[in-house]
């Protein structure tokens, strides 16, 4: 699994720092078809320095 944090992480430092600085988190999407209601979801990479490219 994709994730901000290592795997060895159990107590999501990223996350947590991530959170705590109102920014959001996206992450692990599935099954959105069977959701009881329709609505549009736009994201856009980040554009981060040093990297070639920032994942969704």
């Amino acid at each position: 699994m994709i994730s901000i944090d290592k795997f060895e992480d159990e107590s999501f430092s990223i996350h947590h720092i991530v959170l705590s600085n109102n920014m959001v988190i996206i992450g692990n999407l599935t099954n959105l078809e069977n959701s009881p209601k329709r609505f549009k979801f736009y994201a856009l990479p980040l554009k981060l320095f040093d990297y070639k490219f920032s994942t969704l």
